[in-house]
Order: C-alpha cells, then structure tokens, then sequence
C-alpha cells in the first residue's frame, strides 16, 4: 500500500520498480487527484488535472535555456519550476506517469491543421490508451482547443460528437489506419488532428521535438505561445496578445512591454518568469 495526496491505494512492486523519481511531485502539481484504479475513471482524472494545472508553454525559445528532451529535464521544467510544456515534453510525461501506474500507453505521431489545410508532417505527439477494454485518444499538450478529457476512438462512436463543456469533437476511422479528429467552431466542423494508429518509443520524438522549437517553418519557433483550454472555453497568449473565451463572451488584451507580459504569464498561467530569463523578446514586446 502507498499513500500520496491523502488517498491510499495499492501500488505492484512492478509499478514501484519503473516509477520514476519525479512522479509524486507530478501528482502533487496536478493537485493530489485520486490515482487509485487502472480504469478509465483515474485516466479521465488524471487527464482532466494536468489540463486544469499544467498549461501549453512554449517559451522556451526565448528564454537563457536550452528546450529539454528527456523526461528527467521535462520534469525539472514542470514539476521543480512550476512550468508547463509543448506537446512532446507534455504527453511524454504524461505517458511515462501513466504508464508507471500499470496503464497500456502508445506513443504516436499526428499532423495538425493550420488555416483549415491538414499539414504534411506529422510533428505532433498524442497518445493512445487501452483501458477496460476500449481504445482512447489523450492529448495534454494540444493547447487551446485540445480534449480537456480522453476521447473515445471506439468503433460506436464514430463520427458522434463527443461533448466537453462547450467543447465539441468527432472522431472518424480511416481507411489509412488513422484516425481524423475534428473541432466544432461556430457552426462548422474543423479538422484539428490525424493521428497514425501507431506506437513510437520516446527517443523517435527527438526530431518532432527539434522541429517543433527551431524550425522556422514551425508555427511554434518565432512566436510566444502559452494556452489552457477550461469547459468554458480557454485562455491563449500569442506574443503579447492575450484572448480569453469564457461560455459566449470573447475578451483580449495586448502587453506591449516585458512586465505587462509576465503579469499575464503569471495571473493567466500561473508562469512565473523574471526579466532576466528571457533571452530575447517576442515580437512586440518591448523592456520598457
């Protein structure tokens, strides 16, 4: 039997073995779910707390570090400096949580869509999960409009829209052994993610992840981005822009300077960075 967080739960010493050294403190940061259960109840739990704690953070391309790789440095970042992650860094250390606790976890590669065009690399990590006999789609480190919970990739719910507060998503099979996710905006279905039915080990990711945070055809490498989607809606920071959805009602404001910025970062995200840390500054952002 282990205690953590104030609930007791048992705990293989297969499971004792592969945990790694950081995992209470990742439970402690996602604010002490139950995680008793290899069922789908603790898997929606745990998804829905890294959500709730844990934001889309891509900042570090501007900041006096290197972009770390391995979970050990991932959870340094997460854990230790209260930060959040991109979708490589996120959903690898979810993964490796879950997978610690006894869950069937697979790595996989999916494209993402941009202006409505699906693109052609496929430079996104998501994750499936086999638990009580059905299959699950888990993404931590999609951002805005990402799941809040896992979604079911079951052959019964094709195409049913999968409600998620005021989030609505569909999922369909194809004949490519992927599967097309798709986002409700406004009126209109919107693709947002095809994911291979696959299973990479975390080392494969090394390029995505390079990709991801250097490459400047990457959406991620030139611009400030942190977001975390509520059941309300989200929060998205894009360089100095800050737009807030909640229900109906669209709000946003603009940092024009470095403090400004670190205001939202840290009253939004719950990020706190010091001027000094940031190597340079996203565009539009100025020191004074």
């Amino acid at each position: 039997m282990a205690k953590m967080w104030g609930e007791t739960f048992k705990v293989s010493a297969a499971v004792q073995s592969v945990s790694p050294p950081w995992l209470a403190g990742y439970f402690q940061r996602l604010g002490g779910p139950n995680a008793a259960g290899v069922d789908f109840a603790c898997l929606a739990r745990l998804h829905e707390a890294h959500i709730a704690h844990i934001p889309f953070d891509m900042a570090d391309g501007f900041l006096d570090a290197q972009v770390p790789f391995l979970l050990d440095d991932v959870a340094q970042k997460i854990v230790h400096e209260q930060r959040g992650g991109g979708c490589t860094q996120m959903n690898g250390i979810f993964a490796q949580a879950l997978h610690s606790l006894g869950f069937q976890v697979r790595r996989t590669l999916a494209k993402t869509f941009q202006n409505g065009v699906c693109r052609e690399l496929s430079t996104h990590m998501a994750l499936l999960v086999d638990v009580e006999g059905q299959r699950w789609l888990c993404d931590v480190g999609f951002g805005l409009r990402g799941p809040i919970r896992p979604l079911s990739l079951d052959e019964r719910d094709d195409q049913v829209t999968q409600v998620q507060g005021c989030h609505r998503y569909r999922v369909k099979r194809l004949v490519t052994r992927e599967w097309l996710v798709e986002y409700l905006r406004g009126e209109s279905w919107q693709g947002l993610l095809v994911v291979r039915d696959a299973d990479y080990p975390y080392e494969e990711f090394r390029v995505t992840h390079f990709y991801n945070t250097h490459s400047p055809t990457s959406l991620f490498a030139g611009n400030f981005i942190c977001a975390r989607p509520h059941w309300e809606g989200g929060d998205l920071l894009q360089n100095g822009t800050l737009v807030c959805v909640h229900a109906k009602r669209r709000t946003s404001y603009t940092a024009r300077t470095l403090d400004e910025l670190i205001g939202l970062l840290k009253s939004h995200f719950n990020i706190t960075l010091s001027p000094e840390r940031f190597h340079h500054l996203p565009p539009g952002i100025g020191r004074g």
